[in-house]
């Protein structure tokens, strides 16, 4: 882990350690004391347990065992609530998937040239170092990698610049039912969302392919939808989706059925579209 307690419930980084205070768990639901290890040749400088006496994850820690997306996805939630309380250092990463638009046209630089850095692609080992290049995330395999690589409490650090505005990396990877009641109490942003969800039925008519998700129990429908001009880019076969986990990116829209108040997700090809 990169972040620890102190014993007046303050969290630091590894960066600002001082050698001398007791140092805990960053998990509100465990009090193991931790280590503070120094930078090596292969990783970064961490904060770890002993495995002996008080130095033992508990085993509703969020570092007691290896977690799944949506295991992770809510403990990020949390930690990263605390962390901007507590105004704990962030990482920006741009948030960039122009490359996955099959309408997207690059803008060509004034006179072939730019000043600006071009931004790399952000992993589990760029990501635990300060960078002077910008860093960015440019499709959904990089967070699935992210998520399945980097602990939850470096993943709660991420800040994502989306066209100008900070979004905090838990507040726009949302589960199906959280992004319905996002969207119908009109506290969305105009921006693509991540929804982790569990395909349930695929719906195909002549020009409209409909994919619906799990909402968790609640009788609403949360469907993503794929347009006729779209349809020719959206290489996924029904048999790879069904019944599978999937990260999905697309606008938000509003949509009744009949006396139900629907969700739907617009996708545009299926490059917006991870399986699990």
């Amino acid at each position: 882990m990169y972040l620890a307690r102190l014993t007046n419930r303050n969290i630091i980084s590894t960066a600002e350690y001082d050698f001398t205070s007791d140092i805990f768990c960053i998990d509100p639901n465990c009090s193991a004391k931790v280590i503070f290890v120094e930078k090596s040749m292969d990783r970064a400088a961490h904060f770890k347990t002993t495995g002996k006496g008080e130095s033992i994850h508990s085993e509703e820690c969020g570092f007691f065992k290896e977690l799944d997306f949506k295991e992770k996805l809510s403990l990020v939630s949390a930690y990263q609530e605390e962390n901007i309380a507590q105004n704990v250092r962030e990482h920006s990463i741009r948030l960039n998937l122009n490359k996955l638009d099959p309408d997207y046209v690059p803008r060509e630089a004034p006179n072939g040239s730019s000043n600006l850095k071009e931004a790399t692609e952000i992993d589990k080992d760029t990501i635990k170092e300060p960078s002077s290049t910008p860093q960015s995330i440019s499709s959904l395999k990089t967070i699935k990698k992210l998520f399945n690589s980097v602990e939850p409490d470096l993943l709660a650090s991420i800040i994502l610049n989306v066209k100008g505005q900070k979004v905090p990396l838990s507040q726009i990877i949302r589960e199906p039912h959280q992004a319905h009641e996002l969207l119908w109490s009109d506290k969305d942003l105009p921006i693509q969302y991540f929804i982790f969800g569990h395909v349930t039925k695929i719906i195909n008519r002549d020009k409209v392919k409909f994919i619906n998700l799990n909402t968790e129990g609640i009788e609403r429908p949360f469907t993503l939808v794929i347009f006729d001009k779209y349809l020719k880019y959206f290489e996924l076969n029904d048999a790879d989706l069904l019944h599978k986990d999937i990260l999905a990116c697309g606008f938000l829209k509003k949509n009744n059925y009949g006396d139900k108040e629907g969700t739907e997700l617009i996708i545009k090809s299926s490059k917006f579209v991870e399986v699990f």
